[in-house]
């Protein structure tokens, strides 16, 4: 198609609701592919396989998105907009390729993103997956093949952030020295939590801490964690906020390095903290600086 078409879905100034069902779009360039800024959006059992749009966003909406098993292949950024619902369920997205530092599948700021049952694979970005004020909740994610320059493949602040269900492998995070991480959760000024519950994360390298933490003051939830063959510049869980509640359960830490030789340990908290940890095993971890959990 024309990348002179200004809008090959809809454009509309007025509220609507759209259902995209059972539809395949591929290869398709435009200027706008969807846009309307009180648009509901359904996408249920649809492909959307080599498709750009002008604008850097495949659709903008201040309304409630959801996508049911769907698929999504080698786009722009798929979603825009702010204050947005977004609902997505056993959905694959795969080879991404965005050379900008804006967020490669929703980049709407105040959202709220519920994910579940999906998967992310072969992602070369910049930036990271969602916008980072945004509320996220993750259920049975895979993410596979994953590479950014970003200072986090799943990066939030100011809001808080469930994860249950996550398995990570092959992620390369190269970013700054020191501040390149897979989970990164800001606090920020507002007391906020951390909950994360059966993650796996494998054969991967993060040129920062592979989880960290900061913020004024946090409550962190880690349990059924399992953390193997990770290399990071830094220790593999960093808490650097100022005030912090933590609660670590069954953590497994095994064949991991941490090659920055000014940062000690494998799990390393600082400044005002309570910690506790349960039943964990740390094996065969290397430390080039100091050691210590």
């Amino acid at each position: 198609m024309d990348e002179d078409t200004e809008a090959v879905v809809f454009q509309s100034l007025f509220p609507n609701k759209i259902i995209l069902k059972d539809t395949i779009f591929e290869n398709i360039i435009s200027k706008h592919f969807g846009f309307n800024t009180r648009l509901s959006l359904d996408i249920i059992n649809s492909k959307f396989i080599n498709n750009y749009s002008m604008s850097g966003f495949l659709f903008y909406t201040q309304d409630f998105v959801y996508v049911e098993n769907s698929f999504f292949s080698n786009t722009t950024t798929l979603f825009k907009g702010s204050k947005c619902k977004y609902e997505i369920v056993d959905t694959i997205f795969e080879n991404f390729y965005i050379d900008t530092n804006i967020p490669v599948i929703i980049d709407s700021r105040f959202a709220s993103i519920n994910i579940t049952n999906s998967e992310f694979n072969n992602f070369k970005m910049m930036g990271s997956l969602f916008y980072e004020e945004t509320k996220i909740n993750l259920h049975n994610i895979k993410l596979n093949n994953v590479s950014t320059n970003s200072k986090g493949v799943i990066y939030s602040t100011f809001n808080n952030v469930q994860i249950d269900g996550l398995y990570a492998q092959d992620i390369i995070c190269y970013g700054e020295s020191g501040d390149s991480s897979i989970i990164l959760f800001d606090s920020n000024t507002e007391i906020k939590e951390l909950k994360i519950n059966n993650i796996n994360i494998s054969n991967s390298f993060t040129n920062g801490p592979a989880i960290k933490i900061t913020g004024i003051s946090n409550e962190i939830y880690i349990n059924n964690l399992n953390i193997s063959n990770v290399k990071s510049y830094g220790p593999i869980i960093d808490n650097i906020s100022y005030k912090t509640i933590s609660s670590f359960s069954n953590i497994n830490l095994n064949n991991n390095i941490n090659s920055d030789r000014l940062e000690c340990g494998n799990i390393h908290l600082q400044n005002d903290v309570t910690f506790y940890l349960n039943n964990s095993n740390f094996i065969g971890n290397i430390n080039k600086g100091n050691g210590g959990v």
